[in-house]
């Protein structure tokens, strides 16, 4: 969504399939920790833009991997799903 500040600066569209498999690939390096094995606080921050019925499904997508992938015992390791709009509401036309 063009009204949130900054959105084209800091994030990865998925209009393509190539950056759609970028993203795919990202997470699932995130979720399977490769690569972040030296990180020392594993604590990470996936940020939605758009609130709209792919931002939420694209976030309950990833939330059901995250939930499916670590148990509450695992507390090294954090993700926040962050969804954000330049609308009052969550699927502001359903």
């Amino acid at each position: 969504p063009i009204q949130v500040p900054n959105i084209k600066k800091y994030s990865v569209g998925i209009k393509t399939l190539q950056s759609a498999s970028k993203v795919v690939k990202t997470f699932d390096n995130l979720i399977n920790k490769k690569g972040y094995q030296n990180d020392k606080q594993n604590k990470f921050n996936i940020v939605i833009g758009g609130a709209g019925l792919s931002g939420v499904e694209v976030a309950a997508q990833m939330a059901e991997l995250i939930k499916n992938k670590f148990t509450k015992k695992d507390s090294t390791f954090e993700i926040n799903i962050i969804i954000v709009d330049g609308m009052k509401t969550v699927l502001p036309n359903m």
